[in-house]
């Protein structure tokens, strides 16, 4: 999906790893606190609840040439979330949302290690200024809103951490484990560790195809897997990818219709 044309440059790329992370840098703007500036992670949840018609339509009329491989990254993020998302909220009370995520990312890459090797950092090298303007101008385009430098601020703040999180060996989540008993923590440190090979205890990849509820509300009729929400978002992300590439903004907003990244 991500190879290119001959002569073409290729989507797989340092900014189409930062775009897979999608509004998800907002998020971390407070972490840590810019000193008399506003922390705006309320555009992380502003972008997430956009429906895929309007989003789309935003993120094509945005794009220039140079935005593509991030806008493709964007989308892969739209894709996933859509498919997967209402599952993770049906569970997250278990553990906590971004714990769940980091239990899930590590059964993914565990499952298909071979594929992906060891984990490194993919998104080194992103053109956070040029990413910044174009973040800018799609925020401005849905909400109305200047925010030149907030994508840009808040990209480096989730760099930084996720990097700090990135554990292969397990040093820092049996460390983050030793300090959470005393402090009285449950797993609000080791679980945001991204440790490879790490047991999937409460069965959230969901194997066992046990019933649940979309968000965690109405009837528990849905015995999906992760892996099927996974594969869902797959398809979607095949059939959506070439309509972005060929700027067929009518194709893609039909397509991605109301569905959202909540």
């Amino acid at each position: 999906m991500l190879a290119s044309r001959e002569g073409e440059p290729t989507l797989a790329c340092p900014d189409f790893y930062l775009g897979c992370a999608g509004p998800d840098p907002y998020f971390y703007d407070v972490y840590p606190p810019t000193p008399f500036v506003r922390s705006r992670t309320d555009l992380g949840r502003k972008l997430h609840h956009i429906p895929g018609r309007e989003l789309f339509d935003g993120v094509l009329s945005a794009m220039k040439p140079e935005d593509v491989p991030f806008a493709a990254g964007l989308l892969c993020h739209f894709c996933l979330d859509a498919a997967a998302h209402p599952y993770v909220y049906a569970r997250q009370e278990e553990i906590g949302h971004t714990q769940m995520e980091v239990v899930l990312d590590m059964q993914v890459h565990k499952a298909h290690k071979e594929e992906l090797g060891e984990l490194y950092d993919l998104q080194e090298g992103a053109n956070l200024a040029a990413i910044d303007g174009y973040m800018s101008r799609l925020v401005e385009a849905l909400t109305g809103e200047k925010t030149e430098g907030v994508y840009r601020r808040s990209a480096r703040k989730f760099r930084r951490l996720h990097l700090l999180s990135r554990d292969p060996r397990g040093t820092k989540r049996r460390l983050a484990r030793r300090l959470e008993g005393p402090l009285g923590l449950k797993k609000s440190l080791s679980g945001y560790m991204y440790t490879q090979g790490i047991a999937d205890e409460r069965d959230f990849l969901n194997k066992n195809h046990a019933s649940w509820a979309p968000f965690g509300k109405g009837a528990m009729n849905h015995r999906d897997s992760f892996l099927d929400l996974f594969n869902q978002g797959l398809d979607l992300c095949r059939e959506a990818l070439p309509l972005l590439l060929k700027g067929d903004g009518k194709g893609l907003c039909t397509l991605t219709g109301e569905r959202m990244m909540y």
